[in-house]
Formats: structure tokens, sequence, C-alpha cells
């Protein structure tokens, strides 16, 4: 993400009754995002298209195929190189890759380099991916992030096994390891050759793959997710009847677009966040903004940076984007590693490269932030 969007995600999304993702592995990040709020977060898939009925792949062509759109996050050279590393062993197979993109030259380069223009075909994108991938008996992987892995249920649905590098993030949740597919150590070019090499050569392990690819793919069907989709929002919806709110309010971020109907101050100001408050009260602004100066620039064994930091995380964990944005921003300029830290503190505290001190006071905060007295006591 660019620098502030996990900020304001950490702090907007906690307004929010629900959160989806596509991958399990993202639903975990946004529950220890969200650690502490209401907010559900759950994983739901894409799914295949209904209608007319899905062809089936006979297995027998001598065709690797491959699919998506020509730029670098699809990995397309790492396929065309571990397919290189294949020709001289399978002189009658082929390689084609559906799509279309910025890189459609480099890529034609690199087969002419290559020496392979009549082994591995670059095809035009194509509106029935379902058609084109039946064509091969082989569906090939090679990306180095894949949001979801659509490509893989695809494949799947028609009989098709794939063979996949394990990236981040959804391949290793669709695919299971030699029974519909395989799954290679990523960016393992000769691995991945080797895989491709053991399909080519035996098809009836190729059918068997693929005849649990097509059940795997039956997870995936529409009506499933849908399924999935309508237990999510009734559970939401029950549990705002649970809180007592009404069922068709929506939660407003501000109100500064219309009358605000909840108790307020008029501060006859426009400053943002607490500075308006500070102009509102001056007599005592005065004494706050001293106490804050000796907190965070006064004489301490932490970096003034380590302190701005701590005063970033408990802003975001108070939902106070003006405060936490400030804070973050001089955190980042005082510190070496700059806001790279201070965006790996708001993600993972636990894990974030700080000091053990900081890394425990980090822990106090959290645990106080709503908690009052059940603070744990630390000493240093």
């Amino acid at each position: 993400h660019r620098p502030g969007i996990l900020h304001r995600i950490r702090r907007d999304y906690r307004r929010l009754d629900g959160v989806v993702t596509l991958t399990e592995a993202d639903r975990d990040e946004y529950r220890r995002l969200l650690r502490g709020a209401r907010t559900r977060v759950d994983a739901i898939g894409n799914g295949l298209a209904a209608g007319a009925a899905r062809p089936c792949a006979d297995l027998a062509a001598h065709v690797v195929v491959s699919a998506g759109r020509f730029s670098p996050v699809k990995g397309f050279d790492r396929l065309i190189d571990a397919f290189a590393k294949l020709v001289p062993a399978y002189p009658d197979w082929e390689l084609w890759i559906y799509g279309a993109g910025r890189l459609h030259g480099e890529l034609r380069a690199r087969i002419d380099e290559l020496g392979l223009a009549g082994r591995i075909r670059l095809k035009s994108r194509t509106p029935d991916i379902g058609n084109a991938l039946a064509k091969g008996s082989i569906a090939a992987v090679t990306s180095y992030f894949e949001g979801f892995g659509m490509t893989v249920i695809e494949a799947f649905g028609v009989g098709l096994p794939v063979v996949s590098f394990d990236c981040p993030r959804g391949p290793r949740e669709i695919i299971t390891h030699g029974h519909d597919g395989l799954l290679i150590p990523d960016d393992d070019i000769s691995a991945f050759a080797t895989a491709l090499s053991r399909l080519m050569d035996d098809e009836p392990l190729r059918r068997r793959l693929g005849k649990a690819a097509l059940a795997t793919s039956r997870r995936y069907d529409i009506e499933a997710v849908a399924t999935h989709w309508e237990k999510t929002l009734e559970d939401l919806l029950a549990a705002r009847r649970a809180r007592d709110l009404p069922a068709g309010r929506v939660d407003r971020l501000s109100c500064a677009d219309e009358p605000c109907g909840m108790a307020h101050i008029e501060l006859g100001n426009d400053a943002p966040g607490i500075v308006g408050l500070l102009r509102y009260r001056p007599e005592t602004a005065g004494p706050l903004m001293a106490l804050a100066e000796v907190l965070l620039r006064g004489d301490s064994t932490l970096s003034r940076g380590e302190r701005e930091l701590i005063a970033a995380y408990v802003s975001g964990l108070n939902a106070c984007g003006f405060c936490a944005g400030t804070h973050g921003a001089t955190a980042a300029a005082q510190l070496d590693a700059g806001m790279a830290l201070v965006e790996a503190v708001h993600t993972d505290p636990e894990g974030a490269p700080v000091s053990e001190k900081v890394r425990a006071l980090l822990a106090i905060a959290r645990a106080s932030v709503g908690a009052g007295a059940r603070s744990p006591r630390v000493s240093y």
C-alpha cells in the first residue's frame, strides 16, 4: 500500500460492520490489523460464472496453457524460461499464453531470442477463457503475486490440472499439492520445469489430477459463493439487531456536510483535529501543549522519533486520523526507517523492527486503550 493507506484502513474500517477478503491469508491480515474492533472479517473467494455448461479438457493435447494480462506481476517471463528448458526433450509440446498488455513486445522478443517462435505462442485475449483453457492438457501459473487465483479455478472448472508457483496469496488456498495440481517453491524455475515434465510424461496422472480439479472447482460455483455471501450478510444484520441499531442505518464517518444529530460543541473555527479544540479553549490548551512538549521532546531515554512513533500508534488505536497522521509523519522524518517503520508498527506492533523497550510500551498502549486500570505493569 502507499504510505498512509494502512493507517486509513485501520482507522476507518473499524467503523464498518464487516470486511470481506478474497483469501484466508488476507482475512487473517485484516483481523490482525483490526484487532479489538467489532468489525467482522470473512473470506469469500470469487465464483465461476453460471450459464452454459463448461467445456471439459480431454487432456490428450500436447499443449501447456496459461492466461492473464501481460504485466510484470504475472511472471510470464518465468514461464517462458521454464518451458524453454523442456523444448529439446518434448519436441511435440507447445506453450500457449492467452492475454494482452504492455509487455507483449518484451515477451515476444524473449521468445524470438530463444528461437522458440514455433513452440511458444502468444494468443490474443479471449472472452471465452473456458474454451481456450480446455484446449490444453496442463495449466501453468507463474505469477509473483495473486490477489485470488481466478485462472486456477477457471482451469479447474474445465478439469485441467494446474502447476503453479506457491506465490502469495491465492494458489496455495485453492490447489492441494499432488491432488488437483502441483505447487512449486516460488521462483524455482528449474523445479517448475520439472513439475511440467512430470505431467507431460504421465497422461494417467494428468487425468487423475484433472478429475480432482473438476471436483474442487464445484466449491467455487457461483451458487455456493452466493450462499456464503447470503449467510455472511444475514449474520451481520443479526449482529446489528443485537446491538439495537436500526437495520437501515448507515453510520457516517463525518457530519460535515449536513446538520449532525449528536450532541456536540460548536468550536467557532475550522482548524483540523485537536487543533480546533485547543483554539477553542486557549486557557487549557497552554498546559496541555506544555505537557505534550515534555512528553515528546523533553529529556528521555527514548528518542524523539520513538516517542512520535508511539504517539502515532496510540492515535491509530483511538481512530484519530489527524493525530495519527501528524505524529506518523513526524516520526517518519526523525527515524532512519521512515514511513515504512510507522506502517510496520501500525500493521504488526509485535513483529515491527523496534527496540524491546518500544515494543513493551506499544503493548502497554494497546492494553490501555479502553481498558483503563487493567493495563499490565512493566518496569524499566
